[in-house]
């Protein structure tokens, strides 16, 4: 999948209504998306679909912050700062590159396969 259709599919994944991302190994409040979505939870959202169940950790770091960091920046006990955005935003760019070279590499090995089998 090219990284514009990741991230089509993220923000059709925000655009939704009465979907649940449910966070797997945190104490974060469910991520409800739809209308009643608050700034906070449009950010974190895309988060499940690109890092999976287990987003936390690998968005923490990938954004350069404590899985804490953020947890407290979804719930409110941080404000939610241009700096921790632009680097969450900066963690999805960079999985959506990582996904894509992924599916390169996929795809270039089926390919390898189907060549060899004649």
């Amino acid at each position: 999948m090219s990284g514009a259709k990741l991230v089509a599919e993220a923000e059709h994944i925000s655009s939704q209504g009465n979907e649940e991302l449910v966070s797997s190994d945190l104490s974060f409040s469910e991520v409800k998306v739809g209308a009643q979505q608050t700034e906070r939870q449009r950010l974190f959202a895309p988060a499940v679909t690109l890092f999976g169940e287990r987003w936390q950790s690998p968005l923490a770091r990938a954004a350069g912050y404590s899985q804490g960091h953020l947890q407290q920046v979804f719930t409110g006990i941080r404000a939610l700062t241009v700096d921790v955005e632009q680097a969450v935003l900066g963690a999805y760019r960079q999985e959506i590159v990582r996904a894509e070279e992924r599916a390169a590499r996929a795809r270039a090995g089926v390919i390898r396969i189907l060549e060899a089998k004649g």
